[in-house]
Parts: C-alpha cells; structure tokens; sequence
C-alpha cells in the first residue's frame, strides 16, 4: 500500500506529516514515534522496524526491549515525535 502525504493534527494541536509505512524499515529505533493505523488509533513508543512471521512488528516504550506487536498492514503512517532528538 502507498500512501502520501498524509497530514494527521493530535488533540494536542501538534501536526505531523507521516511517512509512508514501507519506510518503517528504515527507522532510527532510539527515537520516539507515533503511529497512525486504519482504525484511525495513534500509538506512541519506539520501533526497530523489523517484521516477525506473522507481518507485525514491535513498538515498544524507550529503553525497552520488549513490546506489543503490531499489524504491519493496518499501519497507515508514521512520524517522529516531536521534541525527541537523536
């Protein structure tokens, strides 16, 4: 799925331009991100962008090596947090 161009605005007034989900693989996993998925649910945390069996991926809380995976294909978009540096 290629999606572009996708612009999401938080309840906190912040707004994002979202990468494209076949990017993920290319994601700095020190960095905090957000993730929008179909069911238009955000998730916040880091990921190393690697993909099981099963097509899901990890998004886990910083400094963590464990987490809750996630449905690849329902993944829509994502964004490095704002006011998180490398």
């Amino acid at each position: 799925m290629a999606i572009n161009d996708i612009m999401i605005t938080l309840t906190n007034g912040q707004k994002y331009k979202l990468r494209n989900p076949d990017t993920l693989s290319e994601i700095d996993s020190s960095r905090t991100a957000i993730f929008l998925f179909d069911n238009m649910e955000v998730y916040t945390g880091c990921s190393n962008g690697l993909m099981d069996e099963d097509e899901d991926f990890c998004i886990f809380a910083p400094g963590k090596n464990h987490g809750i995976g996630m449905p690849f294909r329902r993944l829509l978009g994502w964004a490095y947090k704002r006011g998180d540096n490398a």
